[in-house]
Formats: C-alpha cells, structure tokens, sequence
C-alpha cells in the first residue's frame, strides 16, 4: 500500500492512504526545522530529506530513518608490521564508515584525505590498531582499503569489519587476494549540510540515476550525487549556471524531463544535457525568464509548467511559452489581483480528474497563500481568481486514494492534510460561493451607445436552485441593474431587455449548499447600435 512522507512543524510522519498519521523516529541529533520546508528526492530505494533536517537524512522503504551520509572518520588507524612473508614496499590504508542492512549498502562516508603509510620488507602481516569509531549511531560496520605494494592512487577493499566497536584487525591478505572490482569509490564525499548545520541543501532532485541540488552557499552551483548512490557527493561533481554572483538568488528550481534537467534562476533558464559526469553540458534555454517559485514547478507529460515574473509558462517539446500573456497577464503583472511580493512562496499542483494546473498565491495585501487560479491544459482557459475560506493552504501536491487514484490535496497551517471533495459543493456545510464577473462587452466599439436587448441563459437542468444575475449597462462606472432570477431547472431561459448605454457587464452568483451550477453560455439579442454619444452633444 502507498505511503506518503509528510513534513509538519519538528516532526516527519508517514500518511497512508486511508489518512492514518505514523510519527517517524529521527537519528539521533537530528531535528527538523519548522521553518524550512522539507525538500525530498527518490533515488534506488530511499527518500532523501534536505532542507529542513539539520543535517541530510534518507528514509527506508521500512520507514527507517537514518543520516544519508556517515561522517568521515576524524583519525587514522595505527598501522605496524610483523612476522615473515611477502610483503615487500609501501602501502596505503584508509578507513570507511558505512551502514549496511544484510549485504546491501545503505550508505558510506568519505575516507580522511591522508591515508596512514607503512613499509614492509618481507613481512607477512599489517597490525590495524586504533580502528576509528564511527559518531553515529546508524553506522554498523567499517570498510579497509588498502592499496598494493608501492601506495598506488588505487584503493582495494581489504576487509569488512561489521561494527562500530572492534578497534583492531590483523590484514595478511596477499595483494593477489584484494578484489580488483571492489575499489574505493572516488566519488565519496558528503552532502551540503553534512557536517554544518549552517549549509544546507536548498533543493533536490533526481534525475538519469542521480540526485541534484543546490545550497544556500554555494547558489551558482547544482551538485551532483554518484550514479545509484545518493550518499555519495563528491566535492568536483557540480555544473554551474552562469553568470555566477550576479543573481542573488542563484538557482530558484527545478524541472527534470526525460532527457534534460531544466535548472532556473530568477530571470534565467538552463538545461543539462547528457548521461554521466564525461559529458553532461550546461546550456542556456533563455535570459530574462526564469522560475519565480520552486513549488510553482509540475511536470506534466513531460512539459514542465512554473510560476515567472510575469506569468506562468510551459517548457517542452515545443520549447517555451508564456501561457498567461494572452488572457490574464493583468494578474501576474499588476498589483491589482494578487500579493507579488509572495510570488516566491507560491506552489501548483496537478489536478488530473480535471487536467488543470492548479497555482496558489497570496491576495493582494496578505502573506497568506489563500487564492488560486487554474490553467485548463486542455483548451488554454483560465479559471479564478479562487479564494480557500475554510483553512490557510500552505503547501500542496497529489496522493492516491485506496483505489490508487490520484486525489490533489493541500496541507493547512492548523496541522491538516485536505483532499479535494468530490461528491459535495460545500465546505463542510457552509456553501461554496460561485460568482463570476464578465468581462465588459462593448461590442468593438466603446464609443458608441448600445441598445442591449433580452438576455438568454444557458444552464444544465438541475433538480433545484436558482442563479443571480446582476447586469452594468452604461459606462464602466455603471451601476448595478436590478437582479434577475434564474431557475436552474429551466436549463435555457430568455430574460428581461437589459438596457441602453456603451457597456455591458454581467455577474453570476449562487451560494446554495451542495447546488451544482454549471453555466454554459448566455446571448443577448438584439443589440442595436444608437450611435456616437459625443456626436449627439
């Protein structure tokens, strides 16, 4: 069954299906921030968490929490020799901490930089004393390497120790015995936050086998983890999106398609290319146009939609588009509709019964992201502004039901998860309040006076209800009409003559508990031009 990682004030649960609520152990020194939003990736069998941790943790399909990462050791093993045999020359010794489950890796420090050197001349044994112990206590066992005579670069793995307590080992393994295919990885190293909690991994993400990301110090930079292994963050593993230091913000988000990586700034987009460290290419898709918000970010199909300066856009096959400019670009570029100052706290959904792109913003003059609009991906439409009454959204994002459907559900400040109600148009008993504004209709021109005829209104045959129509016919300071009734259960109805001036405007409005409105169009007819205003004086 399907399981959900939910990340709430200091604590990690797990939220199963049927919205029971497990809280989830974390290693020991570890806490959560409850300011910093949890950030996770999926990478061969593990969940990693950054951001919020004080330091990196992943967690197991058992729900095992554990640091991603062991620190390295802080010391080196004492290293002597002993007895006659054939070992003659120098070799190298370094220690690894790792945490193993049976003979699966979970997870493996760096080693120290200096390995501890010994001479041999004609001696059958290497005396390890003073074995490091490993801080954490997830680390279950210690990995020697060792190199073959004359300390190559190269390190073979020597032995296992399975603990975190033996402090001693005898190495008479001939050179000839080492395993050639088991080498000290050069890709070990640990992850932003790993050893301070003053850094800290800002975003993560997986992509072509492996993780991705980007710190709070270092926001040019996107890191890269080892291929399968998301412990393993070599320092040198990065790619950079330039210019660096000229963006303060750095890298905003993330957006993985199949066969590229989509990395934004601010006012800027790039995209990695390619298969593995030897040829991953950083190109720019374009300059002046960037993610504004990290969680604005869906992949849908592999298009990927976000939050601008100036819009919502969408990057894909057909490269990118400004989807907004054409019909709403007033509400990302005006103050009139939406608080633009909370543009970098807004996040999106997917909400598949419908196929909308779901955005969250804040209103004009709050910090709360309470309103939303809705993008129809099928016919371009825009829908909203939205207002959420009943709770304070402060995240959102898809989970499925015990059917293994796939429900949109926001999380609220008061601790609760909601899921969108299907079955009901209410708010828990209190009516959803439908009310739509026209635009202005001035049938192409504004100049001239109108006679607005009778009014038809198409709606879907309901059982019960009854829609408000209130009409402006004048100028765009018009005041409102008296309020015309419709029955839904008429479905097409023919109304009252609406009046003479330049402009018309109509709003719809009902606000009865669980009443379906669906509202299909409306025509008013005959419209009879009466001429200029200003030339009857």
């Amino acid at each position: 069954m399907a399981f959900y990682l939910v990340h709430a004030g200091t604590n990690l649960y797990k939220v199963d299906v049927s919205g029971g609520v497990t809280p989830l152990a974390l290693p020991s020194g570890v806490t959560l921030s409850s300011t910093r939003r949890a950030r996770f990736a999926t990478l061969n069998r593990a969940v990693v968490m950054v951001h919020a941790p004080s330091r990196p943790i992943q967690i197991d399909p058992t729900l095992v929490v554990r640091p991603l990462t062991p620190r390295p050791p802080t010391t080196d093993p004492t290293v002597t020799v002993s007895g006659s045999g054939s070992f003659t020359g120098t070799y190298g010794y370094l220690v690894t901490f790792a945490i193993r489950t049976g003979s699966r890796l979970i997870s493996e420090s760096p080693s120290r930089d200096d390995p501890s050197l010994v001479t041999a001349s004609g001696h059958a044994q290497f005396n390890l004393t003073n074995l490091p112990i490993s801080s954490d206590p997830a680390v279950n066992t210690r990995r020697i390497w060792r190199t073959t005579a004359g300390a190559g670069s190269v390190y073979y793995l020597a032995a296992t120790i399975a603990d975190n307590t033996t402090t001693s080992y005898v190495d008479s393994l001939p050179d000839s015995g080492l395993a050639v295919n088991d080498t000290l990885a050069d890709d070990l190293g640990e992850p932003m936050g790993n050893a301070s909690a003053a850094e800290y991994f800002e975003q993560i993400i997986a992509w072509k086998d492996r993780l991705w990301a980007f710190g709070n110090t270092t926001p040019d930079r996107v890191f890269y983890s080892g291929h399968l292994r998301p412990w393993a963050w070599d320092a040198e593993a990065f790619v950079t999106a330039k210019p660096e230091g000229q963006d303060l913000e750095g890298a905003s988000g993330f957006a993985a398609r199949r066969d590229e990586l989509v990395i934004g700034k601010r006012r800027s987009l790039w995209k990695v290319i390619g298969d593995g460290p030897e040829n991953f290419q950083m190109i720019q898709i374009v300059e002046g146009t960037g993610i504004w918000a990290a969680e604005s970010v869906v992949v849908i199909r592999d298009t990927a939609y976000f939050l601008a300066e100036d819009g919502v856009y969408s990057y894909g096959a057909g490269g990118l588009t400004n989807l907004s400019k054409e019909r709403v670009h007033a509400w990302f570029t005006t103050d009139a509709y939406f608080n633009r100052a909370t543009f970098p706290r807004a996040f999106a959904k997917w909400n598949q019964r419908y196929n909308l792109y779901e955005l969250h913003l804040g209103a004009v003059g709050s910090e709360d992201i309470n309103r939303w609009v809705a993008l129809d991906l099928d016919t371009g439409a825009w829908f909203g502004p939205h207002k959420t009454d009943a709770f304070t959204p402060t995240c959102a994002g898809v989970i499925e039901d015990d059917d293994g459907i796939a429900r949109p559900v926001l999380g609220g400040a008061d601790g609760v998860l909601y899921r969108q109600q299907e079955d009901l148009l209410s708010d828990a008993g209190v009516a959803i309040d439908l009310d739509v504004t026209t635009k202005w209709h001035s049938q192409g021109a504004p100049a001239r006076d109108k006679y607005w005829g009778e009014l038809t209104v198409h709606t879907r045959p309901e059982a019960s209800g009854t829609l408000t129509i209130t009409p402006r016919v004048g100028s765009l300071d018009a005041v409102a009409g008296p309020a015309i009734s419709h029955a839904l259960t008429a479905g097409t109805r023919t109304h009252r003559r609406l009046g003479v001036g330049p402009f018309l405007q109509l709003r719809f409005r009902n606000a009865e508990v669980n009443q379906n409105v669906e509202l299909r169009g409306y025509e008013v007819d005959p419209v009879a031009d009466l001429g200029n205003r200003r030339a009857r004086g």
